[in-house]
C-alpha cells in the first residue's frame, strides 16, 4: 500500500507527514527547529532523533 493509502486510516490531527516516506506521531515530537545545513528539523523525544520536514510539509508545523 502506497504512504498515501495509509494515512487515511490515521487520525490526522496525531500523525502527520513529514516528507514523502514518513509520518510521525506529534506526541512523539519535542521541537520543532530551524537548520542551516537540513532546514526544517522535528527534533523526538527522549533523543530518540531528528528527522528533516521537506518544504512542502513545512506549514504544518511553523508555530510549533
Amino acid at each position: 500500500r502506497s504512504l498515501t493509502a495509509f494515512l487515511q486510516h490515521l487520525d490526522s490531527e496525531v500523525f502527520w507527514q513529514i516528507n514523502r516516506g514518513m509520518v510521525v506521531n506529534v506526541d512523539h515530537i519535542d521541537s520543532v527547529v530551524r537548520d542551516e545545513e537540513k532546514g526544517m528539523v522535528v527534533r523526538l523525544r527522549n533523543g530518540a532523533g531528528e528527522l528533516a520536514v521537506s518544504k512542502s510539509h513545512q506549514g504544518r508545523f511553523r508555530g510549533m
